[in-house]
């Protein structure tokens, strides 16, 4: 991104693989967001978090890793190290399920978004304030 010639803005969007597929922890994750973070505010670049997704439909899915990702998420709102921070977890949830799932019309399995869940999630970037 840093090489790429009038690049202003940058999403970062990272976690939700490493928690399903391996051991990551939210130290490492946060730590990550943090390098991340810091190397491209430090670049000037205005930087904007995205929070993961849920994925309590996915067959990797445990409760131990929900709370990895629950906590990543928390701190990416709260700790200030991205510009703008953007809610895909609220963009595609099936409101009132407990743990959080996707809605089952916008992800066939239980993560990755189909083309309609693609479009909420695009629906929950307000770019008009990424360029006040």
């Amino acid at each position: 991104v840093l090489a790429v010639a009038g690049v202003k803005y940058v999403m970062v969007l990272i976690g939700i693989n490493d928690i399903l597929t391996g051991n990551a922890t939210s130290a490492g994750l946060i730590a990550a967001h943090e390098r991340v973070a810091g190397v491209l505010n430090g670049a000037g670049l205005v930087t904007i978090g995205g929070l993961m997704l849920p994925c309590a439909r996915h067959r990797k899915w445990t409760a131990e890793k929900e709370a990895v990702r629950k906590e990543v998420n928390d701190w990416v709102k709260k700790s200030g190290v991205y510009h703008h921070v953007v809610d895909f977890e609220k963009a595609v949830w099936k409101e009132g399920s407990e743990p959080m799932i996707i809605k089952e019309e916008w992800s066939e399995d239980g993560l990755h978004p189909n083309d309609e869940g693609y479009k909420a999630m695009a629906k929950a970037v307000d770019v008009v304030k990424f360029f006040k």
